[in-house]
Parts: structure tokens; sequence; C-alpha cells
């Protein structure tokens, strides 16, 4: 008798806990409108890389977001002023930022790295000198080799392409961004990867918010080698040709 009174005592204390409600605090969220795929408008919502991403952070940390679009000049203002908690979409980690600001680990890396043979690795943007390098034209990997001597740039198209053309000795290097490699995947038994310039972006708040940016690091951190994210960079930034 009395082991049925207390199993029924423990379904009623489990029904009870069960049907408690979770609070969920809303946070404002100060966004640009035009950053895709990062974030940008579709039929009257956002949409993105950044919006899905952070729905699962925030579903985890039990916050409701309330995006707001406000232009990029206003943007510290804004949270200065406590009209945002937190702000989202092309902060870099690599950026002067007015005082009393904070930055979150980076939730997309955007560094740029060098593969090279793994029997003759390049490990510098110094060691590219004579070489025939593999980049994007009219980016930043260009701007990064323009003062070093010597130089043979080779307009980059895909990444499969240009580690045939380096195993075959048609090129020496290529310079190519995190999340392709991420995407496509590199063969280290083949390849050398080394990183040549740090960049990310960021989720920007007030440096006096320092329980939410811990929290915030905790889920960035636990998500970066998730599957979950992983199918976000496949969605978002995989060619659709592929």
């Amino acid at each position: 008798m009395m082991k049925k009174i207390l199993l029924l005592l423990f379904l009623l204390v489990f029904l009870l806990s069960s049907c408690q409600k979770i609070e969920v605090e809303k946070i404002i969220v100060g966004t640009p409108d035009d950053f895709p795929p990062f974030i940008y408008e579709e039929n009257g919502e956002l949409v993105g890389f950044d919006i899905e991403l952070m729905e699962i952070i925030f579903k985890n940390l039990s916050l409701e977001p309330e995006y707001k679009i406000i232009p990029f000049d206003e943007s510290f203002n804004y949270l200065k002023e406590g009209r945002v908690r937190i702000l989202l979409g092309g902060y870099p980690l690599q950026f002067t930022y007015p005082e009393n600001v904070s930055l979150t680990l980076p939730y997309f890396d955007i560094s740029l790295y060098i593969i090279s043979k793994k029997e003759k690795p390049i490990c510098s943007v110094e060691e590219l000198e004579d070489k025939k390098v593999i980049l994007s034209l009219y980016t930043f990997s260009e701007d990064i080799v323009r003062k070093v001597k010597n130089v043979e740039k080779i307009p980059f198209e895909d990444l499969a392409k240009s580690l045939s053309m380096i195993e075959e000795g048609k090129a020496d290097a290529l310079i190519i961004e995190k999340p392709l490699m991420d995407i496509y995947g590199v063969d280290k038994e083949k390849f050398n990867t080394t990183r040549i310039y740090e960049q990310g972006y960021t989720i920007v708040l007030k440096s006096t918010d320092t329980e939410l940016r811990e929290k915030l690091n905790v889920e960035i951190g636990e998500i970066l080698n998730s599957k979950e994210y992983k199918n976000l960079l496949i969605k978002w930034f995989k060619s659709k040709n592929d």
C-alpha cells in the first residue's frame, strides 16, 4: 500500500513539474536589413544564416528575440541607450569599437588560410613570393598579397579544381576563407593549411552585460562543432550547383 502511495505522489510531482511553463525573456536585437546571406528581408521577414543560428541559441537560453532594423552608424548609440540589448549581423572581430562594449566569441569564422602541398608547405604570406597563387580576385585575399613580389594570381573557381591544380603542380598555393574549407573539406594528409589572417563575426553587447555574454559564449562554443551548425553552413553557403 505504501509503495502505491509513494508512486502516486511521485507521478503527481512529475506531472506538476512538467506542466510548469518555462519563463521566456524577451531580448531586443539590433540588426541591419541587408547583409545576405547572414541577415536580409524576404517577404517582410528577416531571414538568413544569423537568424537561424540565433533561433537555436536563443531557444537554449529561453530568450525570445525581437529584431529591430537599425542603421549601422547609429547602432552603438542604440546599444548605449538601451534601445537594443545586442547587435547582430556583420560585426567583425577585428574592428575599432567604442568604449563600454564587449564582444562574444566569433560565431562565424571568416579567417583566411593558405593551402599548399604537405611536402612543400607555405606557412606565411611572405613565402608566396615568386609563387603561383589561386585566390578570389578583387577581395581581401588579393589585397593581402599585394605587397608580395612576383605573385602570379590565378582566379579561384572552386575548391576541388584548385586542390587538383596544387597536386598537379599547376599552382603552389590557394588562399581561401575558412567556411569553404569547412563545407567542402580539405584532405589534411595531402595538404597543409595555415591561417594567415584571423577574422570573424561576433555579437556586440554592453560591457556591463557580462552574464548574457558568458551564456552566449557557452552556446556559441558548443554549437560550432555541431551537426546543426554544419547543416546551416551547407544551407546558406554551399553553391546550388554542387
